[in-house]
């Protein structure tokens, strides 16, 4: 995490627009830009791109693009359409294509009548994905019943910007009930396009409709905000099996397969012509690894209950029982949903349905999914807590994790305690999905940028742990971002300082004083990195209990100074020893001379009861540490310590 990177792009963004002309003042009678450029249907030598503007713009939409974001030298044109939800507004797709694998293009958007409306900025870029099969690792940003307009909407959205550094994941998946209340053309533009302009602009968007999107949509005519907003593949495009409309799709993403299905409006009971079409999408998939997206979770105990047959018209449980069953059998690895406003992930499960009676078919409790086989591997799946689950490559094998994420901007609720789950928690949040390979795995990430949880499926030899933790203030950096690791790889390892700080030795499993370190993987392994105040001119406050300027009875822990004992000055600022940073708190020193170091609160040299020196030092720092001192020859008299700010 970087806020000031972060901080420093957005100011990038601003200086971008004002050069390049994104952002529109006026234009056409006034007429404005309703929604920012966004992205569909990136593969590797093409993307669509699509904006909204009023009525006042020409129907003749251009991108011009480059590779620079200072020559925009190839252009592509598309067509306009009228919104019926959205009257008064044009909708403009370009479609680009002839674009480079694994290469990142700049971007503005007009018309060719009206030149240049938008773009050219630091944020109206994309990355044309790698080949489908390879390898290479993406990033997938997972959200689910977001659209609330609300600050939590916001903090969620914050908070993975921060994680990654600024900068959007490679796809943005959504899992349904993306603009409460009623998923009106109005709610879309202020609750998700406004909301996430930059991050649509730079990673292609794969939504699956929810039943409050629902509300203003037809599933079976595809009709309505959801369905105008939205272009997606219906004629396997992108990989897959065409499904004929953009209700429920698939599409294949490097080596990974995924299936979004409609769960909200889609029939869920056989005979379907959608659960046909599952059947016979995963029949044709070779891809290493299979993600199944759909609103209504199989398995949630949260604010909504997938036992209860009465709940949500029943889809819970029709998911659980006819949808749940097929996915297995083509293999799936990962299913994500929302609706239950929490966030809840299994374990490793199989066969965990067909139990009960009608209606509810509820799931039976622990001991018994496990007896029965249904719990296929019983540890937590965090890579630094119990290890990975696995599963062997190249087949077809047993065994999913379910991940609720409807966690985005709602509010949570929840008694939580699903039989399948390993861990629920009931905190605003999104999911961040990693591949790598043969390596998949997935954090959860709250909205106050706390990860409380991580789990991974591994399909190779990536089992090694690296265990880095730092002494002091400061971080490690790896040059592969991933937990876990094969036998023989190598990674660097580089500790950072933090303000104030400095870089002394590496511990452990790597030893010796230079910053930046190779590590040959042979097994778990544990480092640490040692940091070292830089001494400052001024006094350094221990703090064990988080700075609050202003605020010093029992904060402060300790005091020294940075003159090795030979006395204080006669006044400095006191620096947070955690951060290295001034807390803007002064202290003086009046009197006496400085003793030696610090001292517990029995040391020696303690300031005497009913002096001067023993009622501030006591009423400020006691009980958690004291400073020796000792009286200097008369008139300077007892030594008084005054703490101001």
């Amino acid at each position: 995490m970087n806020i000031a990177r972060t901080i420093a792009q957005r100011l990038m963004t601003l200086a971008f627009a004002l050069i390049f002309g994104s952002i529109v003042f006026g234009g056409a009678a006034d007429a404005q830009v309703v929604r920012d450029a966004y992205l569909q249907q990136l593969t590797s030598d093409s993307v669509l791109v699509v904006f909204r503007t009023e009525m006042a713009f020409a129907s003749d939409p251009i991108v011009e693009y480059g590779t620079t974001p200072l020559a925009f030298d190839s252009t592509a044109t598309g067509y306009s359409m009228v919104p019926p939800s959205g009257m008064g507004a044009r909708d403009k797709i370009v479609p680009i294509t002839g674009l480079a694998p694994e290469t990142t293009y700049y971007y503005r958007f007009g018309t060719v009548s009206d030149g240049v409306l938008g773009g050219g900025s630091e944020t109206h870029r994309f990355t044309t994905a790698a080949l489908v099969g390879s390898t290479q690792p993406f990033s997938a940003w997972v959200l689910g019943d977001s659209g609330t307009a609300e600050p939590k909407q916001l903090a969620v959205r914050d908070a993975m910007l921060v994680e990654l550094d600024g900068v959007p994941p490679d796809l943005f998946i959504h899992v349904g009930d993306i603009a409460y209340e009623a998923g009106t053309d109005a709610q879309y533009t202020q609750r998700f396009f406004s909301t996430y302009s930059e991050i649509l602009n730079r990673a292609p968007f794969w939504p699956t409709i929810g039943n409050h999107d629902a509300d203003s949509a037809n599933s079976m005519g595809q009709t309505g905000p959801y369905f105008e907003g939205y272009f997606l593949p219906t004629a396997a495009q992108l990989g897959g099996v065409a499904s004929g409309t953009e209700a429920y799709y698939s599409f294949d993403h490097h080596n990974v397969h995924f299936i979004m299905i409609d769960t909200a409006e889609g029939d869920l009971y056989p005979p379907s012509i959608m659960l046909d079409w599952v059947i016979a999408d995963l029949s044709n998939t070779l891809a290493d690894w299979v993600v199944a997206v759909f609103h209504h979770p199989p398995y949630s105990k949260g604010s909504h209950d997938s036992d209860d047959g009465t709940d949500s018209g029943g889809r819970m449980v029709l998911a659980r029982e006819f949808l749940v069953p097929l996915l297995e059998a083509g293999g799936v690895d990962l299913i994500l949903s929302g609706h239950s406003h929490s966030y809840e992930r299994s374990r490793l499960i199989q066969g965990a349905f067909g139990f009960g009676t009608v209606p509810n078919m509820a799931t039976p409790d622990y001991a018994t999914l496990l007896a029965g086989g249904h719990i296929l591997q019983a540890g937590d799946g965090n890579p630094y807590g119990d290890g990975p689950y696995t599963k062997p490559p190249g087949v077809i094998a047993p065994g999913e994790v379910c991940i609720v994420a409807g966690h985005g901007g709602r509010s949570i609720s929840g008694p939580g305690g699903h039989p399948v789950m390993a861990i629920d928690e009931f905190e605003n949040g999104s999911c961040l999905l990693r591949v790598d390979g043969d390596l998949l795995w997935v954090e959860n990430l709250r909205g106050d940028g706390s990860l409380t949880d991580r789990v991974a499926l591994s399909k190779g030899t990536r089992v090694h742990r690296i265990f880095a933790t730092v002494e002091g203030c400061g971080s490690i950096a790896r040059s592969i971002e991933r937990p876990l690791f094969a036998t023989g790889e190598v990674v660097t390892l580089t500790a950072e300082s933090a303000t104030g700080w400095l870089f002394s030795e590496w511990v452990g499993a790597l030893s010796g004083p230079i910053a930046s370190e190779t590590l040959t993987v042979t097994a778990d392994a544990t480092v640490t990195a040692r940091f070292v105040r830089v001494e400052t001119e001024g006094f350094a406050a221990y703090n064990d209990f988080g700075w609050v300027p202003g605020q010093m009875e029992d904060r402060l822990t300790k005091i020294t100074s940075p003159n090795g004992g030979s006395g204080l000055p006669s006044s400095g600022v006191l620096v947070d020893r955690e951060t290295g940073l001034e807390t803007g708190v002064t202290l003086t020193v009046e009197g006496g001379t400085y003793g030696g170091p610090i001292h517990g609160i029995a040391g020696s040299g303690a300031p005497v009861i009913g002096t001067d020196a023993w009622l501030e030092f006591h009423y400020h720092l006691n009980p958690h540490g004291s400073i020796s001192y000792q009286n200097a020859p008369s008139p300077a008299g007892d030594l008084v310590l005054t703490l101001s700010g």
